[in-house]
């Protein structure tokens, strides 16, 4: 297990590891939830199958006891509940009192990747389970946040056949990629990767599509607005064929704007898409930034995970939220995050988008997170996942909201101007 050494402030600042592995002292976040909107569980009215979760797979970025100075070696990871089906790809660990380094490499070698989205399949699609989109983000490098793939084998993390990451191919500075969203289509049999080109103060949604996860097609623009208009869409596509986006506007300040707007758009085809309408959602003190959605037919609701950050801070200081709908219009939302930044140190400057899985067999929720530590002049960024029962979900949220984490200072001026080679590089769009 890694554990906070006592005074990490002061460790982080001097150099020194903020971490040790052995056993935690600290009371373990019991799970946490994913799943993306739109995931579609290919064949479960053919079969579902039971899955009961204590552990949790971690993809470890760059963080944690790798990262220390003097690291010490963990133990092995224990093996996965026996009725956890479909199976993670190993490391799987328990609780998030530690962190477990998977082998997801990265396209420019850094391991660090942020704004995972994941599709699960317990029956397989193209002969996988697990299917997840990512961006490599080293030191918020957004020159090389370029959608990227993995899938599973044989309990392991790979590329998929066929695919060289980045799926999507890096546009010439200060244009940049972000914000992948992976979604199944079962009309089509296949998966769509809808993501986030923002040029020339334009952000611009695209997709592709494939009909095996290796084969990728059809890059197209299916929705624009003036640059940090549309931040971290996330689409949902409802049983009865209509699709849903919501994403966040923050024209107003960009990365350090003092209130931003959700919005929502609508859809028949996933294609063509209607203008955006306002949502009056808000979380009491702080500015929503990026959210992950996905309809639970089984609850007949909409649920979302909302990463905002305290108001007069800015991006790179997010606590993670949990919100409900049951129209995807009206939310409620709850006052204590899901995570905070104070719950983990490897997040400890940023919980950042995240997203969910919903076990409805077992009434428990999986989350796949990601988050950053500033430290020695840089960011590491960390990947991982744990599961939750529903009801510790909803005992977390609803406790009373411990003292407003202070926001640090951002290391640097945060101006989002699209017109500066800056932007690209130094920005948490």
């Amino acid at each position: 297990m890694c554990q906070p050494l006592v005074n990490v402030q002061r460790r982080l600042r001097e150099g020194e590891p903020a971490f040790v592995c052995g056993n935690s002292s600290r009371d373990s976040i019991e799970g946490i939830m994913i799943d993306r909107v739109g995931r579609m569980r290919a064949g479960a009215a053919a079969r579902r199958l039971s899955f009961a979760v204590l552990g949790a797979v971690a993809l470890l970025v760059a963080a944690a006891c790798s990262d220390a100075s003097a690291p010490v070696k963990p133990p092995p990871p224990p093996p996965p509940p026996g009725d956890e089906v479909p199976a993670p790809p190993m490391p799987v660990c328990t609780g998030l009192s530690i962190i477990c380094n998977v082998p997801l490499p990265t396209y420019d070698g850094s391991g660090q990747l942020v704004h995972p989205d994941v599709a699960v399949f317990p029956d397989g699609f193209a002969g996988h389970q697990f299917w997840l989109a990512a961006t490599p983000y080293p030191n918020g490098n957004a020159n090389l946040e370029n959608p990227s793939l993995y899938t599973d084998d044989a309990r392991h993390w790979m590329v998929p056949p066929g695919v060289t990451n980045p799926l999507i191919t890096a546009p010439a500075s200060p244009a940049h990629n972000s914000d992948p969203d992976l979604v199944y289509d079962p009309a089509a049999k296949g998966l769509r990767l809808y993501y986030r080109l923002t040029k020339d103060n334009v952000d611009d949604i695209r997709m592709r599509t494939s009909p095996d996860g290796s084969h990728w097609v059809d890059d197209q623009s299916v929705v624009s607005a003036p640059g940090i208009a549309i931040v971290s869409p996330a689409i949902v596509r409802m049983p009865n064929g209509q699709w849903s986006m919501w994403s966040v506007n923050a024209v107003h300040g960009g990365c350090v704007a003092r209130s931003t707007v959700l919005e929502r758009r609508t859809s028949p085809d996933g294609i063509h898409w209607s203008g955006p309408n306002p949502l009056a959602v808000t979380q009491s003190g702080y500015v929503l930034w990026h959210l992950d959605v996905q309809y639970i037919p089984s609850k007949g609701e909409y649920w979302a995970l909302i990463a905002a950050y305290p108001v007069g801070s800015g991006c790179a200081a997010d606590d993670l939220f949990f919100a409900r709908s049951a129209d995807g219009v009206t939310w409620q939302t709850y006052s204590t995050p899901i995570v905070a930044r104070a719950d983990y140190p490897a997040y400890a400057s940023a919980v950042y988008r995240s997203t969910f899985y919903y076990d409805a067999d077992n009434d428990a929720v999986r989350l796949w997170l990601s988050g950053a530590v500033f430290r020695d002049g840089s960011w590491a960024w960390t990947a991982a996942t744990s599961r939750w029962r529903l009801a510790d979900v909803m005992a977390k949220v609803t406790s009373p909201r411990p003292p407003l984490a202070a926001a640090p200072a951002l290391p640097h001026p945060a101006v989002w101007n699209e017109s500066s080679a800056d932007a690209a590089q130094r920005d948490f769009p």
